[in-house]
């Protein structure tokens, strides 16, 4: 989503150096079950905060 925002190509690298070796390799989720129990939605979409990170007009 950011490579197609920004119009640049990215390479994303580890520095295993950082890496913990308790790490967690992926970490997935939901916001299902918060949604589910507090009624509460996203109110920006991923998108629009990318952009505004980016600083895209």
């Amino acid at each position: 989503m950011v490579e197609n925002i920004s119009g640049h190509s990215m390479e994303v690298r580890v520095n295993p150096a950082f890496v913990r070796a308790n790490e967690v390799p992926r970490l997935l989720g939901s916001n299902a079950l918060l949604r589910q129990h507090t009624g509460l939605a996203p109110q920006i979409p991923l998108h629009e905060t990318l952009r505004w990170m980016l600083g895209v007009e």
